[in-house]
């Protein structure tokens, strides 16, 4: 697997003056560093602000983001270091997508390492924040406070549709291009050309045993739960097969795909009115409307989710076909096709992250969050989501 060996840094050098002296080619006089503890999400990543004070009197503020030693077998276990790959090389193309100014990205996907130095986004608004105190990820905040500066009135309907539209883009650059299945560092890559069998089975198979584990007497018992969802995704994980999933990796288009598509992983920049794509560390090639139901299941209050959900996916759908560079054949993918597959592709993927995040460290009443989220999607798609139909989960 390929390294940025040529940029091989530590995240301790690029904070000196003499590193970021030579990399701005400009005198740094002064580096003010304030740690952002808790910043990095699940992935454990280090952020820091580093406020740079040059000999000609300007400034400038950026994040460094990094895997700490500590954290580097877990980056390498996810392949987390594909981020710094993605801003390297791919980032660059997706001129209608936007995503952080990079000013250093060094990736070794052997080790787990990682160094980033990014746009600093603190006049931006996390989008998740518009979603409301109905979201979990909301409990707690002051979202009036934490969205100054925004237009009145800006809701979820707002973003999500600035969040679709953005992904069409990508999308469209990317659709069917089997470019992508060469870039090994990609999410995905490997098993979309039949290869690591054994990791594809372990990876499921830590979905399979949490499930088995949030389902035993004394950690059922802590949850309320819904017997037709239980239904779904133990038919689901009943059907895991390597050899069926070539077949089913055939049936849809693939693209580009985020990986980790929800309302916290962007920022709202109320200068641009528009949306920042970031946290590119599940990068790789998947279904594009699965991406955008992970997006609503995710966060949207179901009551206003059903009321948007079709709308959006048709304005993703006719901005998918028109977008710069679009690849996609609308006879070979009618929109029928991209609801089905943002219905299923939306369950089945939430069904192996259901059974992951049941398992976590987290209170029990965030866990019956995501349960009932799930389950409210399921429900809605009732009449064609049943144990019959469903499909295995999706990584």
């Amino acid at each position: 697997m390929a390294s940025f060996v040529d940029k091989r840094v530590t995240a301790s050098e690029v904070e000196t003056k003499e590193w970021l002296s030579s990399h701005f080619k400009k005198t740094v006089n002064e580096v003010a560093i304030v740690d952002m503890s808790g910043s990095g999400g699940q992935s454990g990543a280090i952020m820091k602000k580093l406020i740079l004070s040059f000999a000609d009197g300007t400034e400038l503020s950026v994040i460094l983001k990094s895997t700490g030693e500590a954290g580097q077998p877990f980056a390498k276990s996810l392949g987390l270091s594909r981020e710094c790959f993605f801003y390297d090389m791919l980032g660059p193309t997706l001129s209608n997508v936007r995503l952080p100014v990079v000013y250093f990205a060094y990736g070794d996907m052997e080790t787990g390492e990682k160094v980033v130095l990014l746009e600093n986004l603190s006049d931006c608004i996390q989008s998740g924040y518009f979603f409301g105190p109905w979201s979990c990820i909301n409990w707690g905040k002051d979202l009036k406070a934490l969205c100054v500066g925004a237009p009145e009135g800006l809701a979820e309907r707002d973003m999500a549709r600035k969040a679709f539209l953005m992904a069409a883009n990508m999308h469209a650059r990317y659709w069917n291009d089997a470019s992508l299945k060469t870039h090994e560092w990609l999410r995905m890559a490997r098993y979309s050309r039949g290869e690591d069998r054994l990791v594809w089975e372990g990876a499921h198979k830590v979905a399979t045993d949490a499930w088995k584990k949030v389902r035993e007497p004394e950690n059922c018992a802590k949850f309320k739960w819904d017997e037709y969802l239980v239904a779904v995704v133990e038919s689901s994980f009943s059907k895991i097969s390597w050899d069926a999933s070539e077949s089913v990796q055939q049936r849809f288009p693939f693209t580009l795909v985020h990986g980790d598509f929800h309302p916290a992983n962007m920022m709202y920049n109320p200068a641009e009115d528009s949306v920042v794509l970031l946290d590119w560390e599940n990068v790789g090639i998947g279904s594009g409307p699965q991406d955008l139901a992970q997006y609503m299941i995710s966060h949207t209050n179901k009551d206003v989710r059903k009321t948007i959900e079709t709308e959006l996916l048709r304005e993703y759908y006719k901005a998918l076909s028109t977008a710069p560079e679009s690849k996609v054949n609308t006879a070979d993918f009618p929109f029928e096709l991209c609801e089905r597959e943002f219905i299923f592709g939306g369950v089945e993927r939430w069904i192996w992250l259901l059974a992951v995040i049941m398992n976590m460290g987290m209170p029990d009443v965030a866990k019956q969050f995501f349960h009932d989220i799930v389950s409210a999607f399921i429900q809605d798609y009732k009449d064609i989501i049943t144990p019959e139909t469903i499909g295995m989960p999706r990584l």
